[in-house]
């Protein structure tokens, strides 16, 4: 080979190899930049997994607290019912205390009025 196809041959090799430390310095930057936004997105899927997390431990807590308003609630009606139940006795029971004054009270009436009238025919 000649000198001058020596030279032209060194220098292409020159220019593909330029070349490929280009390309290769350009992946490395793709690469550094793709491997920055994958660590981006890793982060961002761990912080919403976490509140991810949060949110289904506080939809738990949430939930326990309406079973236990909810057992309360009942409780409280149950309570009331029981309440409203004993007071309609009690009225009951005042009725019928009432009623059994006044057959007493008539009883005794009855009662003077037949002394009362035995002692007059006894008198004439």
């Amino acid at each position: 080979m000649d000198n001058w196809t020596t030279r032209i041959i060194s220098e292409k090799f020159k220019e593909d190899f330029a070349k490929c430390e280009t390309t290769i310095s350009s992946l490395r930057t793709e690469m550094f930049n793709h491997e920055k936004k994958l660590g981006e997105k890793e982060s961002e899927i761990s912080k919403l997994k976490m509140e991810l997390i949060k949110q289904k431990n506080i939809k738990d807590k949430t939930g326990r607290l309406v079973k236990s308003l909810r057992r309360e609630k009942n409780e409280i009606l149950s309570d009331h019912t029981s309440l409203n139940l004993k007071k309609m006795l009690l009225r009951m029971n005042c009725f019928i205390q009432e009623q059994n004054m006044k057959i007493s009270k008539e009883k005794l009436n009855r009662f003077k009025l037949t002394i009362y009238v035995c002692h007059r025919s006894m008198n004439n």
